[in-house]
C-alpha cells in the first residue's frame, strides 16, 4: 500500500481515470462523485493544490464551494490536460472543461448545456488538432440515442453530433464505445455492434457489419 486518504461521506468514488502529467505538473487521479469532480494526486493522495474554503473536500473540482447538482456527474474523460465531463445542475445539464495543468489548478474553462436531449452519460473523449492547430475532442455520448460529437476544446463549442443507433438499454459510461482516429477519419463501433468510419465535418465515410464482414462505402 503506497497510500490511503480518507474521503468525506458521500464522495465515494464511482468511476477513476488517470491524467497524464502536463505542464511539468502531477500526475493525477480524478473520478466522480454523486457530490462532483475530484482529483488527487498519484505519488501521495495529497489535494493537487492549495486546499481552500471547501475545507474536508478540497479535492473537489466541481461544483464550486458552496453550489451543488441535483443529480450524478459522470465518470470524466482526461486528455492532454483537459478533463471533461458531464454534470446535472439543478436547472440544466452540463457539458464542462477544466483545465487540470499545474498552472491553472483545476481552473473552469467553459460549460455547454444540454438542452433537453436526454443526455445521460458521455464516454472516454479522444483529442487531436484539426488542419489549423485547434484542439477537437471527439466522444460518445448516450441519449435516447447513442451519438459521437466533436467539441471544440478552446471554447466548448459543439461542432457536430453524428448518431450511431438506438441502444437497446442505458449503459454507463464507462461501457460507452471510445473512438479512434486513423489518418483524416474517426472510427467508432455504432450501437448495433457495426463499425462506422466518420471524417473530420461527421460525414459517414464506410460502415462494416461486424456479423457479415461486408462494408458500406458512401459518397463524400
Amino acid at each position: 500500500l503506497i497510500w490511503q486518504q480518507p474521503l468525506p461521506v458521500g464522495d465515494r468514488p464511482m468511476a477513476v481515470r488517470l491524467s497524464a502529467a502536463a505542464d511539468g505538473g502531477p500526475q493525477l487521479v480524478c473520478w466522480h462523485s454523486p457530490g462532483g469532480i475530484h482529483a488527487r494526486r498519484l505519488a501521495d493522495g495529497r489535494v493537487p493544490w492549495s486546499p481552500d474554503a471547501a475545507g474536508p473536500s478540497s479535492d473537489r473540482l466541481f461544483p464550486p464551494a458552496g453550489d451543488r447538482i441535483v443529480g450524478p456527474t459522470w465518470a470524466p474523460g482526461v486528455q492532454n490536460g483537459r478533463l471533461i465531463s458531464l454534470a446535472a445542475m439543478p436547472s440544466t445539464r452540463l457539458l464542462l472543461c477544466l483545465d487540470i495543468t499545474e498552472s491553472a489548478e483545476g481552473r473552469l474553462l467553459w460549460t455547454t448545456p444540454l438542452t433537453e436531449d436526454a443526455t445521460r452519460a458521455i464516454g472516454e473523449p479522444v483529442c487531436e488538432l484539426d488542419g489549423k492547430g485547434v484542439p477537437i475532442a471527439y466522444a460518445c455520448v448516450q441519449g435516447a440515442l447513442l451519438e459521437l460529437i466533436a467539441i471544440r476544446l478552446t471554447d466548448g463549442h459543439l461542432l457536430w453530433r453524428r448518431p450511431l443507433g438506438l441502444i437497446p438499454s442505458q449503459v454507463g459510461s464507462e461501457t460507452l464505445p471510445v473512438p479512434a482516429i486513423a489518418e483524416d477519419l474517426v472510427i467508432v463501433p455504432a450501437a448495433d455492434g457495426s463499425v462506422w468510419a466518420v471524417d473530420r465535418d461527421g460525414r459517414l465515410v464506410w460502415a462494416r457489419d461486424a456479423e457479415t464482414s461486408s462494408t458500406t462505402e458512401l459518397p463524400t
